[in-house]
């Protein structure tokens, strides 16, 4: 199993926005040996709370929802100063961020867009959402003016803790990431740091470069997908995107439950790799690439055309990332939507050795190249590529399952009380195939000096115990991480399936 950072490397990731507090140390000194530019943010809130339960501003007021807004006041040039000590000297860190959305939390913001009406609803924010800004900068200064405004003003809070942090680093920029930017650019907010970052603004891009073209402006967070790409690539000064998020997080699923998270797009909870992994590396990766997803064609958001059969999206929403399976398990006849990430410009698709045609680069919106396929037993194959050049993948019809795979990432620990090695369980078929859409509870049995420290499966609807020797896999598979004592000697690690034979790893603890 590979590191999240190395899955990260070989998807062509170069860059990590901590999100919204302060990361650890050796959380930078992993981006400093690996190579990663690191945007290192301070806060998500400043004098006004945000809604622990439903994001934007408070609308709760117990202890569950109480945050950082409760010590602001007195620990923020403290926490600010401490975290900048600690962090300046790294070489990863190329950014300080004093802040995550911080306009949600002074209501006036969202009202002098115009796409705020209703004084009585702060949420209803009419077609905010995609739509460009609908007043120019004057218009918007003007009602800005004129709006009310609480205690605290923003762009004076974001103006001292800037200063805070020229006076302690002026080699690198300050930023912030700024949901309503296009109030924040004549409100003085957006002129208190270096680099006006954006969250889910794209659409405002070409306005702020029109009316603010000395101003640097880049995305800061986005869902992740190539149309946030390709905002990065076509305007210029605009040099980064970070999606919303690499690696799966526990929150933010108010009323979701048994859902307990959902944002991934690279890797899992567990840092197992999703479909996501393969569309980024496809973008960003300058070498060869063809990865296959599927999804029953009912729960894609495409239907099939009558006449043609090729697949056409609902709506524009259709396009939206979304994760999708790496198998080729169904029921006989069942129309699925097969997605091929490439960044060739052609791709020809086969069925058990059948070509079901081209598709095209030119037609593909989002750089998916896709199929409607009646669901066969046997093997999916992508092939592309120029003469003596070609390249191809596959997935195939799994059987049932007659065993297991166990795997360590690591063949020795140190006595140090500290390593951990992460150890994988994946259900197989009698060919060794790896069978995702099975599932058998598992348990584990540790001799030696080390600990198991948990279990998980990366499901977002997981409630299993994390603190537990058994779970059921997701997928086929399952994890657990053991951490060594600081003795030596040989620990032996034990997965038990019920009517499946048992497997074991051994570990040098040295």
């Amino acid at each position: 199993m590979e590191t999240p950072f190395t899955s990260f490397k070989r998807s062509g990731v170069n860059a990590i926005r901590t999100t919204h507090n302060p990361y650890s140390q050796e959380f930078l000194d992993l981006c400093d040996e690996m190579g990663f530019l690191v945007q290192n943010e301070f806060f998500d809130e400043f004098d006004y709370a945000k809604d622990k339960r439903l994001n934007y501003h408070e609308r709760h007021d117990d202890e569950i929802s109480k945050g950082y807004v409760e010590h602001f006041q007195k620990w923020a040039k403290s926490d600010l100063t401490r975290t900048m000590l600690r962090d300046r000297n790294h070489p990863s860190v190329v950014q300080w961020s004093i802040g995550n959305e911080i306009e949600w939390t002074y209501l006036h913001y969202r009202y002098v867009t115009g796409f705020w009406e209703d004084p009585n609803d702060p949420q209803n924010s009419g077609k905010y959402w995609g739509s460009a800004p609908i007043f120019s900068p004057k218009e918007l200064k003007e009602r800005f003016e004129a709006s009310k405004k609480g205690e605290y003003i923003l762009a004076d809070t974001a103006k001292k803790l800037s200063a805070w942090v020229k006076e302690l680093d002026t080699t690198r920029p300050t930023t912030a990431n700024m949901i309503v930017p296009q109030v924040s650019h004549v409100s003085g907010y957006a002129d208190t740091v270096d680099i006006a970052g954006y969250s889910y603004r794209n659409v405002t891009i070409p306005w702020a470069q029109t009316h603010f073209p000395d101003k640097q402006v880049t995305i800061n967070e986005n869902p992740g997908t190539w149309d946030d790409w390709k905002n990065v690539l076509e305007n210029p000064g605009v040099f980064s995107i970070f999606m919303w998020t690499g690696i799966d997080y526990i929150g933010e699923r108010d009323q979701k439950w048994p859902e307990k998270s959902g944002w991934g797009d690279i890797l899992d909870l567990s840092g197992f790799k999703q479909q996501g992994r393969n569309y980024f590396k496809s973008i960003w990766v300058n070498e060869p690439h063809l990865s296959i997803g599927t999804l029953s064609l009912t729960k894609s958001g495409f239907s099939a055309d009558k006449l043609s059969g090729l697949a056409v999206a609902n709506d524009q929403g259709s396009y939206r990332w979304r994760q999708s399976n790496e198998h080729w398990n169904y029921s006989k006849g069942e129309p699925i939507l097969v997605e091929v990430a490439s960044n060739h410009a052609t791709v020809e698709l086969f069925i058990n050795g059948r070509s079901l045609g081209y598709r095209s680069m030119s037609e593909s919106p989002d750089r998916l190249l896709r199929w409607v396929v009646p669901f066969e037993q046997g093997t999916l194959t992508a092939k592309a590529g120029f003469k003596g050049q070609e390249i191809q993948t596959q997935v195939e019809t799994t059987s049932k399952v007659v065993g297991f795979n166990l795997t360590a990432d690591k063949a020795t620990l140190s006595a140090d009380g500290y390593d951990v090695a992460h150890l994988v369980v994946q259900l197989h078929d009698q060919k060794g195939r790896a069978v995702k859409t099975s599932n058998a509870k598992v348990s584990f049995e540790i001799q030696g000096d080390v600990r198991l420290l948990g279990v998980d499966n990366g499901a977002p609807d997981n409630i299993q115990n994390f603190k537990s020797d058994t779970l059921i896999t997701s997928k086929g598979r399952a994890l657990a991480i053991i951490q060594s004592n600081r003795s030596g000697g040989v620990a032996k690690v034990t997965a038990k399936i019920k009517g499946l034979k048992a497997q074991s790893v051994f570990i040098n603890v040295d």
